[in-house]
């Protein structure tokens, strides 16, 4: 789990949540960053032949990956497509460098709209990994776009997670060093 100490989950002290709140999928993530409490809130809207499909709905100030990365492991998700809409106070872009074999971190200091929040879940040594894109639009109307890193939620962000009934696996591939499915 990417956030570590940081994430409580809901429940006295414990490290699962409440089995009718699973059951329901209505749990709630609570992080503390900074000093502050945010909540990210789920509901469980559609099941049927192994395939679930949940509302996440990010509030101000949530922080989007480690809530989704939270989220998934929780309910055992290991794959799963994502789509989202919504706003984000600042946000974290990535550029996938070929030649260094690394990401080039894109920082956006600014409130900007969510036109698109695209990707999916997979397994990575048996924890859930989120390979998420995003393209956000500036105050000018411009767009920018990339590899979502990080991004905090400003004044929302609504979420529609489909988990597929068979898992998918990610291997690192040699010539890319990325992590990518594999069928």
């Amino acid at each position: 789990m990417m956030c570590g100490e940081q994430c409580l989950l809901r429940g006295v002290g414990s490290a699962h949540p409440a089995k009718e709140d699973r059951a329901a999928g209505r749990g709630l993530i609570k992080f503390k960053k900074g000093g502050g409490t945010t909540m990210m809130k789920s509901k469980l809207i559609h099941e049927h032949g192994g395939e679930r499909t949940f509302a996440l709905i990010f509030e101000m100030g949530d922080e989007v990956m480690a809530n989704l990365i939270s989220f998934v492991a929780k309910n055992g998700i290991g794959g799963a497509r994502i789509s989202a809409i919504g706003a984000f106070r600042d946000v974290t872009l990535g550029y996938f460098d070929w030649e260094k074999k690394d990401y080039r971190k894109i920082p956006v200091q600014e409130q900007v709209e969510v036109l698109s929040l695209l990707g999916d879940v997979a397994l990575k040594d048996d924890q859930p990994t989120i390979h998420a894109h995003v393209v956000v639009g500036r105050s000018d109307g411009s767009t920018m776009g990339g590899h979502l890193v990080e991004a905090h939620v400003r004044p929302t962000l609504e979420v529609m997670l489909v988990e597929s009934p068979e898992h998918l696996r990610k291997q690192v591939d040699p010539e890319s060093g990325l992590a990518l499915i594999r069928l």
